[in-house]
């Protein structure tokens, strides 16, 4: 005797009953991340993290090029330290992580501490000069 309710024995896959809810939003997780971002701005913090070998671990050079979402203009505009996005974008280099780990490097990068000499420096390295016509 067949019965009329077939569809009862197939199993459908249940939901998880233990969704993660974030109870913040994300809220914890951008402000951390905005400070790390903002850390960047010390040259001896970035001489520190060479120095203790941050730079060789995979991971950390991911999350570093993740971090590259601060440079948006909708999260720019958190940040209280302009010239942390110019330590950041130096830090996608590979040889400029390796030379953080040198000693002198951190005397080096003081001067651009200023965000103002960061800028141009920034300019001078990495845009096109303009030709005039």
């Amino acid at each position: 005797m067949a019965s009329g309710k077939e569809s009862d024995d197939v199993q459908t896959p249940s939901m998880p009953k233990n969704i993660y809810k974030d109870p913040d939003d994300g809220r914890q997780r951008f402000l951390l991340e905005l400070e790390f971002v903002q850390c960047l701005a010390n040259p001896t913090y970035i001489h520190y993290l060479a120095q203790n070998r941050y730079f060789e671990d995979e991971a950390f050079i991911g999350y570093l090029k993740y971090l590259q979402y601060w440079q948006r203009p909708e999260y720019v505009k958190f940040i209280m330290y302009p010239h942390c996005l110019f330590f950041l974008e130096l830090l996608q280099n590979s040889n400029f992580r390796n030379a953080m780990a040198h000693p002198g490097s951190k005397v080096l990068l003081g001067f651009s501490s200023n965000w103002k000499s960061a800028l141009f420096i920034y300019l001078l390295i990495f845009l096109e000069p303009v030709q005039k016509e």
